[in-house]
């Protein structure tokens, strides 16, 4: 009976070995498609967002609020949920390579106060650029009366809920689509 199986045994062998042998290798051959696959989910930002020439903002937002710096941490939170690799960079436009976000923040404005409510609002605009060259590009705006509590924060931060907010928009809505000329937000 030995003899008889063996030819079949042996085959039986070679094939379950065979298929081993491919199905260690296969997570091996995959690697090199996981990373082209990250590097599509890498993107440059400004290390502070601008103020376009022509914006409108108060001497005061501008010294007290630090609006640059604070919609940059939104930005690269919400990229970073979303599994980005995010780079700083001092200007977006200047990358040659991969994808970068030009944000420019176009306007704020921060009138009311704690005791009568707030009425605040951030508008930003902003471009995709793939390679070097200028893609689709979407303009935002969020107002804010401070929301919960309102009447306990200080403006700056009822400003920052605003950049908060449009951050989300632009990595969670825009980015995942980025549609020409379309308008985000309020």
């Amino acid at each position: 009976g030995y003899t008889k199986s063996f030819p079949l045994g042996f085959l039986r062998f070679i094939l379950y070995f065979n298929m081993n042998i491919k199905l260690a290798i296969l997570p091996l051959l995959c690697v090199p498609l996981l990373a082209l696959a990250a590097t599509d989910k890498t993107i440059a930002i400004a290390s502070s967002v601008p103020m376009a020439s022509e914006a409108k903002i108060a001497k005061n937002i501008k010294e007290e609020c630090a609006l640059g710096t604070t919609q940059v941490e939104y930005l690269k939170a919400y990229l970073e949920d979303e599994d980005y690799t995010v780079e700083l960079v001092n200007d977006p436009k200047t990358v040659k390579q991969g994808k970068a976000l030009l944000i420019e923040t176009v306007g704020a404005q921060s009138s009311g106060n704690a005791f009568i409510g707030h009425r605040k609002y951030v508008e930003i605009r902003g471009t995709l650029y793939t390679d070097g060259k200028a893609g689709p590009s979407f303009t935002a705006l969020r107002v804010s009366g401070g929301g919960l509590l309102g009447g306990f924060k200080s403006s700056c931060t009822v400003l920052h809920r605003c950049q908060k907010t449009l951050a989300k928009d632009v990595v969670t809505e825009w980015l995942k689509n980025p549609e020409d000329g379309i308008h985000l937000g309020d």
